[in-house]
């Protein structure tokens, strides 16, 4: 797979404190992550994802990083945009309207680099960090808490999506309560999901059962639970054969069939991006199979 990241900003990342968005309830106003931890946890899933994968590292929007402007989100490329990995891109209709700045310059790159970039219509809402997305199988995951339908229907329909699951959840990203693992070949192995914070996991766990595929429930504090204060460890970038995220799981089992199931599971910690309330997921995003 071809994985795009983003460079940190040359400002401390959030030095001056984070921002609150709504219903991100990771984030509290004015914390401010350590500087050189930041830049070694960053540079580790760097690392890990350019042992794995094709990366594409790009520099950070120097627009977004000023005295005037400071959206240091943007390192989390996941949120811009979606892709069915063919080519075919989504640009994100925030309904967080203090990111939508973020989206301009990987416009920029997506074009210059002649992907299809398709835009949603003004009142279709949709955040990459709301979808995964199974190219094998062309299977779309959305969650629906800054997706609205309307954004889930045509970002499906741009990408030419077969099957689509809805999952409802008050999580402000499906990827702070969901993760895919893929097998070797790149297909739907299993789901793991905090079903605790899944308001349709009754549908859930029959869709998963449709599909013949393990589907791993994990505690609260593996997500990012009622108060913001979990984990995150379920926000992960599945490859082929791979997990990558940034704890291991707490609840009992877990990691065990996640082994059995001849996933490697890497590990590399983003403590201080769990302040915006992101993580290896949200920092990654995938171009192409």
């Amino acid at each position: 797979m071809k994985i795009l990241m983003s460079h940190l900003p040359l400002s401390n990342w959030w030095g001056k404190g984070t921002p609150v968005y709504e219903n991100n309830w990771s984030m509290t106003l004015g914390k401010i992550p350590d500087a050189d931890i930041t830049k070694t946890e960053h540079a580790a899933v760097v690392n890990a994802v350019k042992k794995n994968s094709d990366l594409l590292y790009i520099p950070f929007p120097n627009n977004l990083d000023t005295k005037k402007i400071y959206k240091h989100d943007a390192v989390f490329v996941r949120d811009s945009f979606i892709s069915n990995q063919k080519g075919d891109i989504v640009m994100s209709n925030y309904a967080a309207k203090e990111r939508q700045k973020e989206t301009q310059h990987l416009r920029k790159f997506l074009l210059e680099n002649n992907y299809t970039v398709h835009d949603l219509s003004e009142n279709a809402y949709a955040e990459g960090g709301e979808f995964y997305y199974v190219a094998k199988q062309n299977l779309l995951f959305a969650g629906n808490s800054r997706n609205n339908k309307k954004g889930i229907t045509e970002t499906a329909k741009y990408l030419s999506v077969t099957t689509l699951f809805i999952v409802k959840s008050k999580a402000y990203h499906l990827d702070t309560v969901l993760t895919i693992i893929l097998d070797k070949t790149g297909n739907l192995a299993g789901i793991i999901a905090c079903l605790a914070l899944i308001q349709s996991s009754k549908e859930l766990k029959k869709f998963a059962k449709s599909l013949d595929i393990p589907l791993i429930d994990i505690l609260p504090n593996d997500a990012i639970d009622t108060d913001g204060m979990g984990k995150i460890a379920v926000n992960c970038l599945p490859l082929p054969g791979v997990l990558i995220g940034g704890g291991t799981f707490d609840t009992p089992g877990v990691e065990t069939k996640i082994r059995l199931m001849k996933i490697k599971h890497i590990i590399n910690p983003v403590t201080q991006f769990h302040l915006s309330g992101g993580g290896t997921h949200c920092l990654t995003n995938e171009l192409l199979l």
